[in-house]
């Protein structure tokens, strides 16, 4: 059904017309959608970027807590001053913090003003640790192998008075079990100067090879406040990423989601555009099936019909119930027309007929008085005594039955408006040689031509009058003398020689005689000058006349 569809669309075509107009109709609707399409998809991918901002910052909830609870117990020991100035008073507290804090391996103190710090474990003599117990801000750090090193500042009475630093392994970070499909590609957490603390993926721990196409260093995304970006990564998939602040200015989580996570569409198909055209393509396939199954289909059955009754004059079926009522009263109304045209074709055929039968019976029957009159003047003839009254009556009955051969051809004829004249010129010139045929030598050399009656009857006459003429003055030496009669067909013109041998014989000269007026008469009739030719051995007739088109010569 698609090929056939498809087989109907042409530039003037109905399909391309209706095609046309109809994409104009849904060109609002389509944008209106595709407006619509687009803010549904920008309030989606906001919903998703502010789920992933939660889910990341849930995700480093493990990290916040321990910062938190790492900058409560630094305040709760600033209010200590004098129990950390003692060493062993100092490493006592330590000792019993660690203990009821298990999240802690190591906590050490270092005094602002010089002096050995002071640590919860022996264990902190072989631990390459440095904390800068001046600084007033806190800070997180890659420690020991597994390990993160955490530094608070500690102050009393508005003077900083050290820092408290703690050792935290990772595994106490984790933060609360995501679902699977919440689990972001990679989860890295970094510190304000880009170092990385902890990278996590969907199967355990990896290692970031680089997290950002441009490389850029983790320091340049510790934005103030939550951020959501896209770019690719060095492999070159397009990847989005969140990052949320988990302490301000102390440390930052990082994660690494596919743009399906983030609502974001991959590829062509989750388009907005995509998807208007494909339903501009739809409407368009159910507007040109409905179009070809109502209508086009109809149509082109309906002209089939019409090409068949043009052929074959095969009446049309009638339309099928199912079809539309205006395409019904249309083939309904062709039925008619066929059915009219069939009984006026049949009129006029039984007209042809009879007209044919009555056409025949006339020319039958002036064929037959014409040789009654041809016998009545061969009863005169024969009761005349004198020579020239005899020549005179019988060159008279040989025009009669010329004009009876013409009209015997008539009525014997298939088509009576188209006449053969080639076998109607070989029985004149039978009839007109026939007295003198012992006396002469005939030579005929006549092409098939169909005329109609009008040139036919005037040709027919010419040629028995210049046969006449020729056979009363052909002479020749010795021998027999020669008559010759030519009908030569062109494409649109056909050329009448008759000629005669004219040796011994002064040159004819043209004279008012009644055989060369009819002639003239004649060959005006047919459309064609005379032209004679004579010399020593031949005088020559020669008439050139066209072919009439449209009528039986053009067959």
């Amino acid at each position: 059904m698609a090929g056939r569809i498809l087989g109907r669309l042409h530039r003037d075509g109905l399909a391309v017309r209706v095609t046309a107009l109809l994409s104009l109709a849904l060109l609002p609707l389509g944008l209106l959608a595709l407006g619509q399409a687009r803010s549904f998809q920008q309030e989606s991918e906001q919903r998703a970027r502010l789920s992933l901002l939660a889910v990341t910052a849930q995700a480093a909830s493990g990290l916040e807590r321990e910062i938190v609870r790492a900058q409560g117990a630094a305040g709760a020991l600033a209010a200590l001053p004098s129990v950390l100035a003692d060493p062993v008073s100092c490493e006592g507290t330590l000792r019993s913090f660690v203990e009821a804090w298990s999240s802690y391996s190591l906590a050490v103190f270092y005094p602002a003003v010089g002096g050995r710090p002071c640590a919860s474990g022996p264990e902190f003599d072989s631990l390459p640790l440095s904390v800068d117990a001046a600084s007033d801000r806190t800070e997180i750090r890659g420690g020991l192998p597994g390990s993160l090193l955490m530094a608070v500042p500690l102050a009393a009475g508005g003077r900083s008075i050290g820092s408290l630093a703690l050792l935290l392994p990772i595994e106490a970070l984790a933060g609360p079990a995501l679902p699977s499909e919440n689990q972001p590609l990679q989860l890295v957490t970094f510190n304000a100067s880009g170092e990385v603390l902890t990278s996590t993926g969907p199967d355990g721990p990896v290692v970031p090879p680089g997290l950002l196409a441009p490389r850029r260093p983790l320091s340049a995304e510790t934005p103030s406040g939550p951020r959501v970006f896209a770019a690719r990564d060095p492999d070159g998939a397009e990847r989005v990423y969140t990052v949320v602040p988990v302490v301000p200015e102390v440390a930052y989580a990082l994660a690494v989601w596919s743009p399906e996570q983030a609502g974001r569409p991959s590829g062509l198909w989750g388009r907005p555009l995509t998807l208007a055209v494909l339903m501009w393509l739809a409407s368009l396939g159910v507007a040109l099936w409905t179009l070809d199954r109502l209508v086009l289909s109809r149509v082109a059955a309906l002209g089939a019909m019409m090409r068949r009754f043009g052929h074959d004059r095969t009446l049309p079926d009638a339309p099928p119930p199912d079809a539309a009522r205006e395409l019904r009263e249309i083939e309904l109304a062709f039925r008619e027309m066929a059915r009219s045209i069939l009984e006026d074709e049949a009129r006029m055929a039984r007209a042809y007929r009879e007209r044919g039968v009555l056409l025949r019976e006339i020319h039958h029957r002036v064929k037959n008085n014409l040789q009654l009159i041809s016998s009545i003047i061969s009863m005169q003839i024969r009761r005349l005594s004198g020579a020239e009254p005899r020549a005179a009556l019988r060159r008279l009955q040989d025009r009669v039955l010329t004009l009876a051969a013409i009209y015997r051809t008539l009525y014997t004829s298939a088509d009576m408006a188209a006449i053969d004249v080639a076998p109607l010129i070989r029985a004149i010139a039978e009839q007109e040689l026939a007295v003198r045929a012992a006396l002469l030598r005939t030579e005929m050399s006549i092409d098939s031509l169909v005329l109609d009656p009008d040139q036919a009857v005037p040709l027919a006459f010419l040629v028995a009058e210049a046969l006449s003429n020729a056979a009363l003055h052909a002479r020749a030496r010795s021998g027999l003398p020669t008559v010759s009669v030519r009908l030569e067909r062109g494409e649109d013109h056909a050329r009448l020689t008759i000629a005669n041998s004219a040796e011994g014989r002064p040159k004819r000269q043209p004279g008012p005689g009644l055989g060369r007026q009819l002639i003239q008469a004649f060959a005006a009739q047919i459309g064609g000058p005379i032209e004679t030719a004579e010399d020593d051995e031949m005088h020559r007739l020669t008439v050139v006349f066209p072919i009439r088109p449209g009528e039986g010569g053009a067959r």
